[in-house]
């Protein structure tokens, strides 16, 4: 024998579920589980009728942190590229092995958002590991990453 639902039964699960992912944990970024973070600026688009595009040309981070770029990107009224909705794609050289920890990370980015990677416990330290800063439209720079102990 089936049993009759109170009409207002599906109405109140459907709520439910719909409020479940607001109550569930908020997702990761890759280096929420870092030890520590510190923030490398990348500044990139146009500026006083200016191309810009800067990063840090060597940096150092600690094994068990994080190497985190907080994105800059610089709009004037009237640039052909739109450089808050251009890709941007931060991944390790692939031309030598050891720089595969820099796992490819790319979006888009508004000013002031962040992206990173955990340095891993294994990485040898007191090395250049090298990697490449690619901005959609505007070109790629090749920056250097030193790990300390």
């Amino acid at each position: 024998m089936m049993r009759k639902m109170h009409p207002i039964f599906p109405i109140t699960l459907s709520i439910l579920i719909a409020g479940l992912p607001a109550c569930a944990a908020t997702p990761k970024t890759e280096f929420e589980d870092c030890d520590a973070v510190r923030f490398h600026e990348v500044t990139y688009g146009v500026k006083n009728n200016k191309t810009i595009f800067q990063v840090k040309e060597k940096v150092s981070v600690t094994r068990g942190n994080a190497l985190v770029f907080k994105l800059k990107p610089k709009n004037t009224r009237g640039t052909p590229v739109d450089f808050e909705n251009a890709l941007v794609t931060i991944v390790g050289k692939s031309d030598d092995p050891k720089n595969s920890w820099i796992t490819e990370i790319s979006g888009k980015f508004k000013d002031g958002d962040e992206l990173g990677v955990c340095v891993p416990n294994f990485v040898d330290t007191e090395l250049e590991y090298e990697y490449l800063v690619h901005v959609e439209g505007l070109g790629t720079l090749d920056p250097r990453v030193i790990v300390k102990l």
